[in-house]
């Protein structure tokens, strides 16, 4: 891990792929394999991460690997607390990673998001978004969108990790997001004692919603799915306004994952 570019990643088997380069489906590391990935890092630069961290990795990441070692290298090596071999790395450092490799859409979650196009992928992922029980994927596009490890390799069908359940629906309504920036004010929805004042949101929300959702919910090609990502959208704005929140996307972003 130590020393490496940004865009050059161990698989945990001693070579290194260009994720940028090609697309390269690397296989899931065990709960017993990521400690003993962060183990390297101590051993070679002493550095220790201290209790909760390497579970946090692992629910975060559910063993992808690239997720798992962007998480520690960006603590590690790109935050200037972490560049202090001194220091432990804590448990509020990767939460502070992730908003960091979200907020920079970097290369392996850029490239998710340019799969977000294709029918066979938004077959499989957005009925999943609505909690839908009903879905009109064929398992070969299942088997696909397993392939690309957008979604878990077992049953039932999820994201397969929570940083995709995040990132996901957050690419999918940027568009919408954007066409609301000049007719959403966040300010709107904060109370006096900076609390968000929600029955106003949602009443604002449902006169947005009669006057302009219909072309969206059609553009997203899912009855169900439809209205949530407007919805979506619309509390992205006023929640996260524009900050990269990892938190207020939590908020926004309910898709089960592992």
């Amino acid at each position: 891990m130590a020393g490496q570019p940004e865009e050059v990643r161990w698989n945990g088997e001693g070579s290194a792929s260009n994720i940028k380069a090609e697309s390269l489906r690397l296989g899931d590391f065990s709960e017993a394999e990521l400690p003993e990935l962060l183990a390297q890092h101590t051993t070679e630069s002493g550095q220790s991460f201290e209790s909760g961290v390497v579970e946090h990795i692992w629910a975060l990441a559910c063993g992808q690997p690239w997720l798992a070692n962007a998480l520690a290298y960006e603590a590690c090596f790109r935050a200037e607390p972490g560049r202090d071999r001194s220091r432990p790395i804590r448990v509020e450092a990767i939460d502070e990673a992730r908003q960091q490799l979200i907020r920079r859409r970097v290369t392996h979650l850029d490239q998710l998001a340019n799969t977000l196009s294709e029918e066979r992928v938004r077959r499989v992922i957005l009925p999943m978004l609505a909690g839908s029980s009903e879905s009109a994927w064929a398992v070969r596009d299942l088997e696909y969108v397993r392939d690309l490890g957008l979604v878990a390799s077992d049953y039932p069908v999820r994201m397969a990790n929570p940083i995709y359940a995040e990132f996901i629906p957050r690419e999918l309504v940027l568009p919408l997001e954007a066409t609301l920036a000049g007719s959403v004010d966040p300010a709107w929805y904060v109370q006096p004692n900076s609390s968000l004042d929600l029955e106003g949101l949602l009443s604002a929300f449902q006169d947005y919603f009669r006057e302009h959702a219909e072309s969206w919910v059609e553009r997203y090609g899912h009855a169900e799915a439809g209205p949530q990502l407007v919805l979506h959208a619309y509390l992205q704005r006023v929640v996260h306004s524009g900050d990269g929140s990892s938190a207020s996307m939590r908020w926004v972003a309910g898709a089960p994952t592992c």
